[in-house]
């Protein structure tokens, strides 16, 4: 089927453009232009997928069915903040994943505001637009009932990525998914993951160090599983002293800021923890400005972006842990596009989508074969 591209405008609500930012292009891959809110086009050439004949009903748990009519195409509303290469990676991806599938998508960007988030998700299920929600919840309490028991009521597919949803962020594997939903996509920033990345910290930093820590806001998921797992280490490796937590909205020039008021307050650190590349690139344009050497402050990241694979060659970052932008919403889409064919896969896909074998640390030994999927 011929594809076809409609132009829109980019969306901070129902119907409303974004402020200062309606009509805004951006480009594929293939550097042809695209917009933000585009048509999902080709020919269902979805590995196999076939439609079953008339309507499916699709168990997603909670005592919930969505009835899905193979033969209708999927409308999708996304819903994630914006703002950093992650979340840039991420609309690159949907762009990438709808090209398998009939159908249209739309973005909500909610400005990294949790309530306005919850209005666009509201609006769009009392709009009657969509029959599927791809989510990156702002705070999964606040969001549960809607996504759990609205949406689904609605006839709403749901796939929740990367951060887990009512208050489900400290609960390992399968136990993340929600039921009510379609899907859990992510994984890769677990309770059990990011405990395993602080052993191998603690591995690596054994006897007396001065650490400081830099993470994302207190009640992001991210943020919550990094906590509990610093104070395990720090119940276990005694002679750590941590020097200073800063909280940072996981930009580059925020964390920049943070970053230097740490190493000010305390200039015989020798260790940092941060929780997401963009926040380890500030600490280290910090510690550049301050005059240290690569190597002479321990800086352990995770999120494996580019950036963070020049840094641990230029022998400023120790090690990463990978987070897979593209893959996660490659799968969201394509566990969508299986349930409403009447055909549901699981409702646990961990590793951000990303093969479960890929490796958890990445350092100076195999950092040359790993591909980021950000910047």
């Amino acid at each position: 089927m011929k594809a076809d591209v409609s132009r829109h405008e980019r969306q901070d609500g129902l119907g409303k453009p974004a402020a200062n930012e309606g009509g805004k292009e951006m480009k594929s891959h293939t550097g042809s232009p695209l917009w933000v809110v585009g048509l999902i086009c080709a020919a269902c050439a979805m590995s196999g997928l076939s439609s079953a004949a008339g309507p499916v009903d699709v168990d997603v748990g909670n005592g919930l069915a969505v009835a899905v009519d193979p033969g209708k195409p999927l409308n999708i509303a996304y819903f994630a903040p914006s703002g950093n290469s992650f979340l840039q990676a991420n609309l690159e991806a949907l762009d990438e994943a709808a090209k398998g599938i009939e159908g249209t998508y739309q973005f909500y960007d909610a400005n990294w505001d949790a309530g306005t988030q919850l209005n666009q998700i509201q609006n769009a299920i009392q709009s009657g637009r969509f029959n599927a929600f791809i989510v990156q919840p702002l705070d999964g309490h606040l969001l549960c009932h809607a996504l759990t028991e609205d949406a689904p009521k609605a006839g709403i597919l749901v796939a929740i990525a990367v951060v887990q949803l009512c208050d489900r962020a400290t609960l390992p594997d399968e136990q993340q998914w929600a039921p009510g939903t379609a899907t859990f996509v992510g994984g890769a920033f677990s309770v059990t993951t990011v405990h395993d990345w602080m052993v191998e910290v603690a591995r690596r930093s054994p006897g007396k160090h001065k650490v400081g820590v830099l993470t994302g806001a207190l009640l992001v998921a991210d943020t919550i599983n990094f906590d509990k797992a610093l104070a395990d280490a720090k119940a276990t490796n005694p002679d750590w002293e941590i020097v200073g937590v800063q909280r940072t909205d996981v930009s580059v020039p925020d964390a920049l800021a943070k970053a230097q008021n740490l190493i000010q307050a305390h200039p015989d650190i020798d260790t940092i923890l941060t929780t997401y590349s963009n926040i380890s690139r500030g600490a280290v344009t910090a510690l550049q400005l301050a005059g240290r050497k690569p190597g002479e402050v321990k800086v352990y990241d995770m999120g494996g972006t580019a950036w963070s694979k020049q840094a641990i060659l230029d022998g400023w970052v120790e090690f990463t842990m990978p987070r897979y932008a593209r893959s996660v919403i490659h799968a969201s889409v394509r566990s969508l596009a299986e349930a409403s064919s009447g055909k549901p896969g699981p409702h646990y896909i961990p590793n951000d989508g990303a093969p479960p074998s890929a490796a958890l640390i990445l350092d100076r030994s195999n950092i040359d074969a790993f591909v980021p999927e950000s910047d």
